[in-house]
């Protein structure tokens, strides 16, 4: 069947194909349908060339539910909700197509070996992405040929020590490794950067905002990337990290998102550290379904919309220390969540301080540690050692034993609320001592690595320079561990 040169409009669809084959779709033009102007489902070896899909309410031109092995090739569509979605399908060719002005340009979701040549895709909201919860959904041919906005697409598949070039306007790494991506500027896509099955990626001084999904996105066993010194803003999430581990996220400025800072799902053995998270709709750092054995630590989140930290759905064994919630609604949500050592966090002004439920966690570590600082404490210090004399209680089987009197700093090793020369006397005092020692002193081990050195010293000097709330005084470096 050829259907040519129709002009038509206002229909539930434009053209419709349900489980046929081998028909062409040509020169004809689709305007104002409710739904979409080509629609094909389970349809295969079809072709569809030279169409104008103009206004459609859903899709210009939508691929689903095995529509196999088409050719799409060129057509121009503009100001429909999607320009060419393909959904669960796979081996099809899109070439030469102009995708302009759409809310999505070209959208693949759980569709593998598709080949895209010279593709143009402009001004759309957000102009190409892939989805898929597995990597074969992720093994398409996209070459840069395919431009956004006139600057290439970079879709990388098995791809190794590389760095990624300035004028990428989107990037995908799919079983790369050793990928360095460098002060690049993505925005408007589905994903500013997606990594999948990837590992030891460095991300850095990147601009990335304005994504319809996540600014970057890892997944499926993605592995020893470092997110670090990035500026992340007006995405849904920020960074989420889904099924991988041993990554560090860093040093990096996420604020303004549309959902959450940083997300972690189902990803255990990770690094938050020294970011920070602010005026996120949702959470500054959330850890959903079962991520476990993370560190969060030394983050500033202030004025999220609901929660600076969460915990959730048996995320347990996770470090949550030295960091500074403010005024979010609440400074930390756990459900569902136990065995999580909480400590040396300072709690300022969140509208509710805590929120857990049907979760035993660790407020406090020992006396001389000490627990988190609450700006609500009303206890006393009699004997001025800079920890409350009554237990802070927080819930059901849930209490900080010692909180804090003063704003937790690093480098206030006496826990007096000043950092000055009589800290940086007491881990001089305490070099060379390592945890066992009879005389460990966990406070002047700044770097928390189980010895005292140096490197302690150096940072305390650097805190007293400083003496902010929270400091970076602990470099943000891309070492992952």
């Amino acid at each position: 069947m050829t259907v040519e040169n129709a002009d038509i409009s206002e229909f539930e669809y434009g053209i419709y194909l349900n489980s046929t084959s081998d028909n062409t779709i040509k020169g004809n033009t689709l305007t104002s349908n409710a739904w979409d102007g080509i629609s094909l489902y389970n349809s295969a070896r079809n072709t569809l060339t030279q169409n104008h899909v103009l206004g459609n309410g859903e899709c210009g031109i939508w691929l689903m539910h095995e529509s196999d092995n088409n050719i799409i090739i060129t057509n121009y569509a503009e100001n429909n909700t999607v320009g060419i979605r393909i959904y669960t399908s796979s081996n099809n060719t899109l070439q030469n197509n102009t995708i302009t002005s759409n809310e999505q340009g070209i959208w693949l979701t759980d569709s593998g070996n598709n080949t895209l040549i010279s593709n143009r895709m402009n001004a759309n909201q957000y102009n190409f992405g892939v989805e898929g919860d597995r990597v074969q959904h992720f093994t398409n041919n996209v070459d840069t040929s395919n431009t956004i906005n006139q600057k290439p697409a970079y879709y990388l598949i098995n791809k190794h020590n590389l760095m990624i070039p300035s004028d990428a306007n989107y990037l995908a790494l799919i079983n790369c490794t050793n990928i360095t991506v460098h002060k690049l500027s993505l925005t408007k896509n589905i994903q500013g950067i997606l990594l999948i099955h990837t590992t030891n990626v460095t991300v850095s001084q990147c601009v990335i905002r304005s994504n319809y999904n996540s600014g970057i996105h890892l997944d499926l066993n993605s592995s020893k990337t470092c997110i670090a010194e990035n500026m992340i803003t007006g995405n849904w999430n920020g960074i989420s990290i889904y099924s991988s581990h041993d990554n560090r996220v860093s040093g990096n400025s996420v604020y303004s998102n549309n959902w959450s800072g940083v997300t972690l799902n189902c990803s255990s053995n990770n690094q938050i550290a020294d970011n920070n998270l602010t005026k996120n709709y949702d959470g500054g750092i959330e850890l959903w379904s079962s991520s476990n054995f993370n560190n969060v630590t030394r983050n500033i989140s202030e004025s999220n919309g609901d929660e600076g930290i969460e915990l959730m759905r048996s995320s347990s064994y996770n470090s949550v220390s030295q960091n500074t919630l403010s005024y979010d609604n609440v400074g930390i949500y756990i459900l569902n969540s136990s065995n999580n050592q909480i400590t040396n966090n300072n709690f300022i002004h969140n509208t509710m301080q805590t929120q857990t439920y049907d979760s035993t966690n660790a407020w406090n570590l020992d006396q001389l540690s000490g627990g988190n600082y609450w700006t609500d404490y009303a206890g006393t210090d009699n004997n001025a050692d800079g920890i409350g004399d009554t237990p802070l209680t927080i819930g059901i089987n849930n209490q900080d034993n010692y909180p804090l009197m003063h704003r937790w700093k690093l480098g206030d090793v006496n826990y007096d609320g000043s950092i000055n020369i009589t800290d940086l006397y007491s881990i001089a005092e305490t070099l060379g001592r390592h945890i066992g020692h009879s005389d460990w002193n966990p406070r002047t081990d700044l770097r928390r690595d189980g010895v005292i050195n140096v490197l302690d010293l150096i940072i305390e000097a650097q805190c007293q320079k400083l003496d902010t709330l929270t400091t970076h005084a602990i470099p943000s470096t891309c070492t992952t561990k």
